[in-house]
């Protein structure tokens, strides 16, 4: 049996100790594993002077008040949004395929030009986007497609190059290939609720460090997840915690998990 343990702290204020989270291997339908837990400003008043003429034809003065404002221009640029930046494809039947569809959108007030869009990782590969001029608030779709060959947890990620002010975009992919009959393992995630949260977002990876996939594609409000489907392996687990303000907080500290 295996203990880890993660903290959660970031948007909401205090850092809090997950609960210890334990891990072992089950059957298809097996017992769950116990999760890993892993100023004001002063005003003045200005007085003004007047004169007064003695003469019988006076001579009055003419007085222009001239007021000038000086608008900052907007700054040009091209800004490159992906409708997300974590895809988890789940478990795959090795020799089997799925696809999940990406957003990439021009968020910026210039044209950009995506040069090139990429995947790393076994068993993934990615269609459109590539040599494509997105005019401001245009997007384009591209599909990632997971075709696992080996049994275990697949990692990679998709690139994409352009000539966006944030020229790198990268989105972490993840998937799990499974042979029809082997053996599906879970892992129950437990922690303790932090301040103020209103929900929490739960991440993996095959590797220390990451990249780290979402799980859950909402916020749970539990405190408590179950990642099943999971063959023999290691995996690392972090969460965050969602504040009232719609803020994510910052990764807890990794909880590593050994499925036997």
């Amino acid at each position: 049996m295996l203990v880890a343990s993660f903290a959660l702290g970031g948007c909401v204020g205090t850092t809090r100790q997950l609960k210890s989270a334990t891990s072992m291997g089950t059957s298809t339908n097996g017992a769950p594993v116990t999760g890993a837990t892993g100023t004001t400003a002063g005003a003045g008043d200005t007085a003004g002077s007047g004169t007064e003429g003695a003469n019988s034809n006076p001579s009055s003065g003419s007085s222009s008040t001239s007021n000038s404002s000086s608008n900052t221009p907007a700054v040009q640029a091209a800004v490159l949004s992906a409708s997300s930046l974590s895809v988890n494809f789940g478990s795959i039947t090795i020799g089997s395929s799925t696809s999940q569809l990406i957003s990439l959108t021009n968020t910026g007030n210039e044209n950009l030009k995506i040069s090139a869009v990429s995947v790393s990782g076994t068993g993934y590969t990615v269609s459109g986007g590539s040599n494509v001029t997105l005019t401001p608030s245009q997007s384009v779709t591209v599909s990632v497609n997971f075709e696992p060959s080996a049994a275990g947890v697949a990692s990679g990620r998709l690139t994409v190059a352009s000539n966006a002010s944030n020229s790198n975009v990268q989105v972490a992919v993840s998937g799990t290939g499974v042979t029809t009959n082997a053996a599906v393992h879970s892992v129950d995630l437990s922690w303790t609720p932090a301040a103020s949260a209103v929900g929490y977002s739960v991440y993996r990876s095959q590797l220390s460090g990451g990249p780290f996939a979402k799980l859950n594609t909402a916020a749970d409000t539990k405190d408590t997840y179950t990642d099943s489907g999971l063959s023999s392996g290691t995996y690392y687990y972090v969460v965050t915690s969602i504040g009232n303000n719609s803020i994510e907080s910052v990764y807890s500290n990794e909880a590593q998990v050994v499925v036997p």
